[in-house]
């Protein structure tokens, strides 16, 4: 009984000590915007078309925007919101995925957070009005 009780102890706090982690799951893609698309239907303000860099499944990505994507904008370490309209071509992003990839060429897929990268728009850590 006490093997028991001694292990799901252990499992609760691996997962209590995960969960509080401060690491950030690698992208899901990295690459440059090559298109942008408004769409303004339902939930979906556009697309994007992202061409990667040495991704393993596909060197084209159309994504979705909708309303629940998280879109910010990096410089350095800090993290600034930012929106559907501040997504030019040529930016270098890091996506995250929602749902499956779409067996196409370019791949499809939904966006769940987008990083733009870079300093622009930046001025000491906040965004330059």
């Amino acid at each position: 009984m006490s093997l028991v009780l001694g292990t799901v102890l252990l499992l609760a706090a691996t997962l209590i000590a995960s969960a509080c982690s401060n690491t950030q799951a690698q992208p899901d893609l990295i690459g440059k915007i090559n298109s942008v698309q408004q769409v303004l239907q339902g939930d979906k303000p556009g697309l994007i078309l992202v061409n990667t860099l040495g991704d393993k499944t596909a060197d084209k990505y159309v994504l979705t925007v909708t309303t629940d994507t998280l879109i910010q904008r990096q410089a350095g370490e800090a993290l600034g919101p930012a929106s559907f309209s501040d997504l030019r071509v040529g930016q270098d992003i890091k996506v995250w995925l929602t749902g499956p990839v779409r067996e196409s060429y370019p791949a499809q897929a939904d966006a769940k957070t987008i990083v733009i990268v870079g300093s622009s728009g930046f001025a000491m850590g906040h965004l330059v009005p």
